[in-house]
């Protein structure tokens, strides 16, 4: 067992500030749909969920992003995300995080990667997942190596994410 005293652990959670580090990898958007099952669908025996309450999280390398500013460093995070419904979510929770998007192309030939979780009486479902496995085009990765580029002198570290 590791031992670390409280007094480390703040020294080390200090050291993260304003460390610039980018976060390359795959922006992904997790999903959660919470509700009740009452009743099995007459189309096929699966339960229908009534969903009562949903909610929304970063998911890769968007989640890694976000543990680092909790840490009080400063993402920089680069990735494709889609045109799509849950690309505009994923838009409006960097927005809300206040975490720089000029990382963040988008690509209206893919979606953007999430995972959706139906979750009924406090056991999951399904976990249905949206995402384009092949590598993006070469005019959407030199764009993201372009702002790479443009930003890397001014980094502190770098991560790369591949979930």
């Amino acid at each position: 067992m590791i031992k670390i005293s409280k007094e480390r652990l703040l020294k080390l959670k200090k050291s993260f500030d304003g460390l610039k580090i980018a976060v390359i990898g795959d922006m992904m958007l997790d999903c959660y749909y919470w509700g009740d099952v009452k009743r099995v669908s007459p189309e096929a025996p699966v339960p229908i969920v009534e969903v009562e309450n949903e909610f929304y999280r970063f998911g890769g390398a968007a989640n890694v992003a976000l543990n680092i500013k909790k840490l009080g460093g400063i993402p920089i995070p680069i990735g494709v995300i889609g045109y799509d419904n849950e690309g505009s979510i994923f838009s409006s929770l960097i927005e809300e995080e206040k975490i720089a998007s000029a990382g963040l192309v988008i690509d209206d030939g893919r979606p953007t990667t999430s995972k959706a979780r139906v979750i009924a009486h406090n056991q999951h479902v399904v976990r249905i997942d949206k995402e384009k496995k092949n590598p993006v085009d070469s005019a959407m990765s030199k764009r993201l190596l372009d702002y790479f580029k443009s930003r890397v002198d001014e980094l502190d570290g770098i991560i790369l994410q591949d979930y």
